[in-house]
């Protein structure tokens, strides 16, 4: 799959908390029992805990219960957009909230398995809003990354086929 929107990284310097985290999600999936009901990781007690939830907890951005701070989110979303040459000027608040609006809004039952947390429908929403409005300078131009975007506005439960590094890797 190409990289047709060049997106940096909006949880940088978060490295610490993504070890923590895949450790104790490998941790977790070695297990043969399923989690506790009331693990809150994973926001409904079942499967292993949403990694994104995890990294917002580690790193100060939700509090334990996964209550995301939206004025820490937003801080650390500017700090990273702003030194960006190519997003630099893009008005990317208004997508913020408008994702914070639609996580209040989201009625239990509509959760989707993959991302069923505060903070895996916020970077759900969010980077889907970044890929879909992707500065002119930052976007591949080509029939593949066309059609590629042309699905991910056509399927709003599908997530933006951005996450091309996922958790940082160890050299």
């Amino acid at each position: 799959m190409p990289e047709c929107c060049s997106i940096p990284n909006i949880l940088a310097n978060t490295d610490k908390a993504w070890d923590t985290c895949i450790e104790k999600r490998n941790n977790t999936m070695d297990k043969p029992h399923p989690l506790p009901p009331d693990h809150k990781e994973n926001g409904k007690g079942h499967g292993p805990p949403c990694l994104f939830q995890c990294v917002f907890i580690n790193s100060g951005l939700a509090d334990q219960d996964g209550k995301l701070d939206e004025q820490k989110v937003s801080s650390k979303i500017s700090e990273v957009l702003k030194g960006d040459p190519k997003w630099g000027s893009f008005e990317w608040q208004q997508s913020l909230n408008k994702c914070f609006s639609e996580i209040k809004n989201l009625k239990e039952e509509q959760n989707n398995h993959m991302m069923d947390t505060p903070s895996g429908r916020l970077m759900k929403c969010f980077l889907r809003d970044l890929y879909l409005n992707c500065p002119y300078n930052a976007w591949v131009e080509s029939s593949e990354c066309t059609s590629q975007k042309s699905l991910v506005q056509n399927c709003p439960m599908l997530p933006p086929p951005v996450l091309k590094h996922g958790p940082p890797k160890k050299n």
